[in-house]
C-alpha cells in the first residue's frame, strides 16, 4: 500500500508488527487491546529534542533513529512510527494536531500573543467501541475522544 511515510520506516515497522508483536500473542488481541498495549509500548519512549538538535535531523524517521543515534522523541518524531504500528495492526489511525494548545486553568486570564503558536500532535484510532480513542503517549492520555457541543 502506498505511504506518506518513507518505505525504510514502514519495512522496519512491518518487521517488527510481524515478528515481535503479532507471533508473540497467541490469543486473538481485540483493538482495543491493541491500542492499550501500543500506547503502553509507546508512553515508555524517552522525551527530547536533545538528540535531535545535535544530530541536525529534527524530524527523524524510525530507520533514521539508530543511523543518526538518536534516542529520545517527542510528539512531531514519534507520530509518523504510531500512525503506521496501529495502521498494521487495523486500527485506522488519524493524525491530529492541536495548534495554539494551552493550559486553560493556567492561562485562563493571559492574552496569548499571536506569534506564540503552541502546537501538539497525537494519534486517534479506531479502537471498536462507540468513541474513536486518543493516544497521547507524552501527554499521557488514552481515552475516548467526546466532542462538547458549543454553549
Amino acid at each position: 500500500m502506498p505511504h506518506a511515510f518513507p518505505e525504510e520506516t514502514v519495512s522496519a515497522i512491518r518487521k517488527i508488527v510481524d515478528i515481535n508483536i503479532k507471533k508473540s500473542f497467541k490469543v486473538k488481541r481485540t483493538p482495543y487491546q491493541w491500542a492499550d498495549g501500543l500506547f503502553s509500548l509507546f508512553g515508555e519512549s524517552n522525551y527530547g529534542f536533545t538528540d535531535n538538535l545535535l544530530s541536525g535531523l529534527y524530524a527523524p524517521y524510525h530507520h533514521e533513529k539508530d543511523k543518526y543515534l538518536i534516542g529520545t522523541d517527542n510528539c512531531t518524531t514519534i507520530i509518523p512510527s504510531m500512525y503506521i504500528f496501529c495502521e498494521l495492526v487495523g486500527l485506522k489511525p488519524e493524525i491530529v494536531q492541536f495548534v495554539n494548545l494551552k493550559d486553560i486553568e493556567k492561562f485562563r486570564d493571559r492574552k496569548i500573543n499571536p506569534n506564540e503558536i503552541n502546537s501538539h500532535s497525537a494519534v486517534i484510532v479506531d479502537v471498536g467501541r462507540k468513541h474513536k480513542y486518543i493516544m497521547d503517549p507524552f501527554m499521557g492520555i488514552f481515552g475516548p475522544v467526546i466532542r462538547k457541543r458549543k454553549k
